[in-house]
């Protein structure tokens, strides 16, 4: 009798160890699903990205074909179509009106510049968003100047709105390197190919 009461002790003590055991590998498959899922998802993730970059750098590069000769850059000694004073350039017609001589904030001399801008297009624009302009002594470009109550000078000029065919005097400063050498004032159309400038020469008086 003690010795059946003990072997099915045993046979207790044996489900028992199987039943754990049954628990832990369980466990061990969920845990091991809900690893590999994560896994899963972060590759997707890592795709997904990388994806995106590439999109992202591809629409990045993927620019004008000709944007390689495009420079908005005025260089004096550059092969330009150079029209003198008053020219058109794209829809937009430049006139380099006059120019007078004053001092900067600091009591430099500068040069002020007015020219008219009209508005061709069909639709608002601004000088600054379509046009560039230059201003040169010799080979040497001059540095914007500020100006502070000089009548006539209006900084805001170059962000003002200009209506389509409407017209707009826009003034701009530049610190003067000399007061013996000519200042060559000169303005182009922004990303274009076209070699047009409109430039006027101004002695110093």
């Amino acid at each position: 009798m003690s010795d059946n009461r003990s072997f099915n002790d045993n046979r207790k003590d044996n489900n028992s160890w199987w039943k754990i055991l049954l628990a832990v590998i369980v466990v061990l498959l969920i845990l091991g699903t809900i690893i590999a899922f994560a896994m899963r998802n972060r590759d997707k993730d890592e795709a997904i990205r990388d994806t995106t970059t590439t999109t992202t750098t591809t629409t990045t590069t993927n620019t004008n074909p000709n944007d390689e000769n495009i420079d908005d850059d005025i260089d004096p000694n550059d092969d330009v179509n150079e029209i003198d004073t008053r020219g058109t350039l794209g829809a937009h017609t430049v006139d380099i009106k006059s120019h007078r001589i004053v001092k900067d904030e600091n009591g430099k001399d500068a040069i002020l510049i007015t020219y008219e801008v009209e508005n061709g297009s069909s639709g608002v624009m601004n000088f600054l968003t379509v046009l560039s302009d230059t201003a040169y002594q010799g080979d040497k470009r001059l540095e914007a100047a500020v100006l502070k109550d000089i009548e006539g000078f209006n900084p805001n000029s170059i962000t003002q709105d200009i209506e389509p065919n409407g017209k707009h005097d826009v003034t701009r400063a530049f610190l003067l390197a000399d007061l013996t050498t000519d200042v060559k004032m000169a303005i182009k159309q922004l990303a274009t190919t076209d070699n047009r400038v409109v430039t006027r020469t101004f002695e110093i008086d």
